[in-house]
């Protein structure tokens, strides 16, 4: 019995975020984890800093801005020890020139990292690990649409965050595995 199997429909790409040129802070415990989240970021213009704690991350947003070139794009994982991301966030949210900061947090798909995005509303986006480069494109997409009037504006982080997870096209390319030292 001969079977004939059409090639897939292709998916859609989505869209290389337009982000050359900018700063963005990839803060991370795992040298590794910071290494392959820059090396995506920088295969799409970005100029990337890594930081492997919450002090680190803060004196480089810090000296970006105080410099005259804030930060554009913080990409946090969500699970710095004792704490140190969610206290990083909530300095930033105080902090001058950085209240609004775009953020992706990278998470393994616990709870919390949902409820922290969906409290910051459109500013924040969370991302189960381990990435893909689509899901990663789609969610710097979404935070930078975030204030064009694009549709889908109204969606709360969590329906938005389901979407970059759950598109039937996110299983395709490259895949990446994030390890955690905890």
């Amino acid at each position: 019995v001969r079977l004939d199997v059409g090639s897939p429909a292709a998916a859609p790409r989505p869209e290389w975020p337009v982000i050359a040129g900018w700063r963005v802070l990839v803060a991370d415990e795992v040298a590794i984890n910071q290494r392959i989240v820059a090396e995506m970021l920088e295969a799409a213009g970005a100029q990337v800093a890594t930081a492997g704690d919450a002090a680190a991350a803060l004196a480089l947003l810090r000296e970006w801005r105080d410099g005259g070139q804030p930060g554009q794009l913080l990409v946090l994982d969500s699970r710095l020890r004792d704490e140190q991301g969610q206290e990083l966030l909530e300095v930033l949210a105080q902090e001058p020139g950085y209240a609004e900061l775009p953020v992706i947090l990278l998470s393994f798909g616990e709870r919390r990292c949902h409820e922290r995005a969906e409290a910051a509303g459109d500013r924040m986006v969370c991302l189960v690990t381990p990435i893909k480069r689509r899901a990663l494109w789609m969610a710097i997409n979404q935070l930078i649409n975030r204030n064009h009037g694009r549709q889908g504006d109204n969606l709360s982080s969590r329906t938005r965050t389901r979407s970059v997870l759950s598109d039937p096209g996110q299983h395709e390319g490259l895949s990446i595995l994030m390890a955690d030292d905890s």
